[in-house]
């Protein structure tokens, strides 16, 4: 989720951005200051929308239950500029019924066959904690931002 939310808010923030200037009437000129000024107020407001994304992971993880989670399968999923990217699956079970999710785990792309072994071996049958919507248990997330050496991004 986190790693979506992101650029959604990003691209929402630049159309702000240029609406809000035809709005005041800020000519589109070609001149250094202009384009300066223009290029500031752009990376101002994607930075508010990078903290927009932050309260709302910060309100999910506070008003969220918490449960917890196991780890059932890490799988590859993509290589991207020698970065090799698994999506790792987990269940958790809020009243009595079996809810799942996945997450990313990212590291250097490896040649070895062994490394998707050795990675489902470390964590299959972790247990992790879970945040998960108490109106439509099918929203959840793990609260955890690592899990063994690898950093988690939510999907």
């Amino acid at each position: 989720m986190w790693q979506k939310t992101v650029p959604i808010l990003s691209v929402v923030a630049v159309v702000l951005a240029v609406i809000t200037a035809r709005v005041m009437g800020m000519p589109f000129r070609k001149d250094s200051f202009s384009l300066a000024l223009v290029l500031a107020y752009l990376l101002a407001e994607m930075v508010l929308a990078w903290f927009a994304a932050a309260l709302l992971r910060r309100k999910r993880l506070h008003h969220w239950l918490p449960a917890e989670g196991t780890l059932e399968s890490c799988n590859p999923d993509s290589v991207s500029k020698g970065i090799q990217t698994y999506c790792c699956a987990y269940v958790f079970r809020p009243d009595d019924t079996r809810q799942g999710g996945t997450f990313l785990i990212s590291e250097q792309a490896s040649d070895s066959d062994d490394r998707l072994d050795e990675i489902r071996k470390q964590l299959i049958g972790y247990t992790v904690r879970v945040r998960f919507d108490p109106n439509d248990y099918t929203r959840s997330m793990v609260e955890n931002k690592q899990i063994a050496e690898w950093q988690v991004e939510t999907d």
